[in-house]
């Protein structure tokens, strides 16, 4: 088989061809056709000047057996009678790009091989922070304990991370903003509010710029992609609290069994303003006398791990302790929600304000509920015509409620010349919050009580506003 180049240059590279005559014997016709093979022109101009350097070239560019089996392959299709110009141009094709196409494969083998271990990686990873947490190897930024609750909450974090990762496998390498966008998307129609779905993008970004510190990827770009999501007023759930006169009415209904339980208990987290977790965990040891004399309950919070001494304080509370002898029994959070619905209800009877409805926004188990028109027996919500969620009072108190109170009640309290009755270290100190932002967001008085707050600042101060 005669090989050369068809070109006038002399520098660069130039594609190999050969001649080969196609159809019958008696009405062949000769074809250049194109070997797929190139050579550096220079190099082939110098070789070809003999056939045993034009061998010897060809071989040390590894062509030569291309070569072969293309001579092979002209033999059959000649001695069958398929030399076409068509199945001339497919055999060389075959032959020459076969290896280019096994090694494209086995490129791509490769590749998805290390993609995949790269997604199996990202997976490790993720699973081994959250067991860090647990174990206490990983600690906080000042090198504590996660606590009890914000490793359930990373957990929770975790098992989204996972899910989504699933259904959509991806690497480090991979994080970029469509994918943030995708995974906001996919959390949408998984019925998570915008509120959830902030407080989790916050937390994956943590966790990739963890990642990033630890040196287990170097996707540095992701620490600065936009992981936020709009969040309105109107994507926000109502929040509710108890006044004192709907309190007082709730003190003084006549329950039983479950339900007086219920009551006691939601009404001593009203009064010390500690969440559930901890209000509904009452234990003996925890009173205590401070050393002027004052009976107090010291605890430490069971979600952030902050130790709080709260003062016993007001009729109610002494006597709703004493009920129990300072041994408040348990009940678990779940039970508290539902009774204590229900016996407001009932209260929003004599209390009209109870009943008052509400805007709000529809929490994801909620969703499920009006789909599948299981409501547990009674309607908690009713739907618009304009689709929006409405709620009476009563069917937005549950167990956090009992925090909420305390905290707006103490804020809204005055002392009888007008003046707020709790500084506001005071009412923090209570509570246990350790910066103003996150307690502002525990006040939920209404916007007639601010404005009604300001009237009575005026009226006491004078006719003119500032």
């Amino acid at each position: 088989m005669n090989i050369y180049i068809r070109t006038k240059r002399t520098e660069g590279k130039a594609d190999l061809y050969t001649t080969i005559r196609c159809g019958s014997t008696g009405g062949s016709t000769a074809h250049h056709f194109n070997l797929l093979m190139q050579v550096d022109i220079k190099k082939w101009i110098e070789c070809s000047k003999t056939e045993r350097k034009k061998a010897n070239f060809l071989d040390s560019m590894n062509y030569t057996h291309k070569i072969q089996e293309i001579e092979k392959g002209l033999k059959v299709l000649k001695k069958y009678h398929k030399c076409t110009k068509e199945e001339v141009e497919k055999l060389i094709e075959n032959i020459v790009l076969q290896e280019a196409r096994e090694e494209i494969i086995k490129r791509e083998e490769t590749k998805s091989k290390l993609e995949s271990e790269k997604r199996k990686k990202f997976r490790e990873y993720v699973q081994k922070y959250i067991l860090q947490m647990e174990c206490g190897e990983r600690r906080t930024v000042k090198n504590e304990l996660y606590t009890k609750g914000t490793i359930h909450h990373w957990r929770q974090v975790v098992d989204k991370v996972l899910d989504f990762h699933k259904k959509y496998p991806f690497t480090w390498d991979d994080i970029d903003q469509r994918l943030i966008v995708k995974f906001i998307d996919y959390l949408e129609k998984d019925d998570l509010n915008k509120q959830t779905i902030q407080k989790l993008m916050k937390d994956f970004k943590k966790l990739i710029k963890d990642a990033g510190i630890e040196g287990i990827h170097d996707n540095f770009r992701a620490r600065d992609l936009n992981y936020t999501i709009a969040v309105g007023e109107s994507d926000k759930s109502t929040q509710v609290y108890l006044t004192t006169e709907e309190l007082q009415g709730l003190y003084d209904m006549k329950l039983s069994g479950t339900e007086e339980l219920v009551r006691d208990i939601f009404l001593i987290g009203c009064y010390i303003g500690q969440r559930v977790s901890d209000y509904g965990r009452i234990e003996p040891e925890w009173f205590g006398k401070t050393r002027n004399g004052v009976r107090v309950i010291r605890l430490q919070q069971k979600k952030t791990g902050n130790k709080v001494c709260v003062p016993i304080v007001g009729t109610q509370l002494i006597t709703l302790l004493k009920k129990y002898d300072y041994c408040v029994p348990k009940i678990s959070d779940a039970e508290i929600d539902r009774t204590i619905k229900d016996i407001c209800e009932r209260l929003s009877l004599s209390i009209p304000s109870l009943a008052v409805k509400e805007k709000t926004i529809l929490k994801k188990y909620e969703k499920h509920a009006l789909y599948t028109n299981k409501d547990g027996g009674r309607k908690l919500f009713e739907i618009n015509e304009r689709g929006e969620c409405i709620k009476h009072k009563w069917a937005m108190v549950a167990s956090h409620t009992a925090r909420r109170t305390c905290i707006t009640n103490m804020y809204l309290a005055k002392k009888p010349d007008g003046s707020a009755k709790y500084t506001l270290a005071e009412r923090m100190s209570v509570s246990g919050h350790k910066t103003e932002s996150q307690y502002i967001k525990y006040i939920k008085c209404s916007l007639d009580e601010v404005a009604e707050m300001v009237a009575a600042a005026n009226d006491k101060d004078g006719d003119n506003l500032f």
